[in-house]
């Protein structure tokens, strides 16, 4: 009778383990959900740029507001992203054309993404749009990505700016900064964990033994092309 019971007991704590998970299953699907706008369209913005740039064509800085406003227009609907975005772009245009100082250009476009965001969503939630959104990590997930982000773009802006840009090296540490955002979103789909170690190892390891920047953009195609899909895939069973 004990051993009935014990066994009982093990049952009952097995299945409520399998509910957890599925808890937390549900719930990573949930998150990617929502970040699902920023991964199709900033896995585009990453393919687009990185084979422009094979081709001589440099269109990372002018690509920014546009895949923000591609995503914020999935997320919250087109109006008012192009209201709100529209006035950030002419905004930083303004400021680089009448300074011509790349780090104040800098500091008006990271400053004009917050304003940004803070407003699309600000509308979004006056709305009531924004209620599948409270209680979840995807939305701090995404401001880490923006913070290491903009890190980032000042790196290269200052690395440019006097003169001693290495294309490779700041691919490297690009490859580094990418891939620990993705390991962030390691904890919402495992995908993201071997895409994370083709930023944090394999592109400091590709420009180590000399790969060229062919294969260091391929690295990045890859990376985008994995977070396009999976935004892709998620948006699908959003609408499903």
């Amino acid at each position: 009778m004990t051993q009935h019971r014990m066994r009982s007991e093990e049952l009952q704590q097995l299945l409520g383990t399998v509910d957890i998970l599925q808890l937390l299953l549900l719930q990573g699907r949930h998150e990617l959900r929502i970040l699902a706008p920023y991964l199709l369209s900033f896995g585009a913005y990453g393919v687009i740029c990185t084979v422009a740039e094979l081709f001589g064509y440099n269109w990372w800085a002018i690509g920014v507001l546009p895949a923000f406003a591609l995503a914020t227009a999935i997320a919250v609907g087109v109006m008012p992203t192009v209201l709100y975005w529209g006035a950030v772009a002419v905004g930083v245009v303004l400021i680089q054309w009448w300074l011509g100082n790349p780090v104040l250009t800098w500091l008006a476009m990271a400053v004009g993404i917050a304003a940004g965001m803070w407003a699309t969503y600000g509308s979004a939630e006056r709305r009531g749009r924004l209620a599948g959104m409270r209680g979840v990590v995807a939305p701090r997930v995404g401001i880490a990505w923006g913070l290491m982000v903009a890190g980032m773009w000042l790196v290269t802006v200052l690395f440019v700016s006097r003169g001693s840009a290495a294309s490779e090296l700041l691919g490297a540490l690009w490859g580094y900064v990418l891939g620990v955002g993705f390991l962030l979103l390691g904890i919402l789909s495992p995908v993201f964990v071997i895409v994370a170690l083709l930023g944090i190892v394999g592109a400091p390891l590709t420009v180590l033994v000399g790969g060229g920047s062919e294969v260091l953009a391929a690295l990045f195609v890859a990376m985008s092309l994995v977070m396009l899909g999976v935004g892709v895939a998620a948006l699908r069973q959003k609408a499903a």
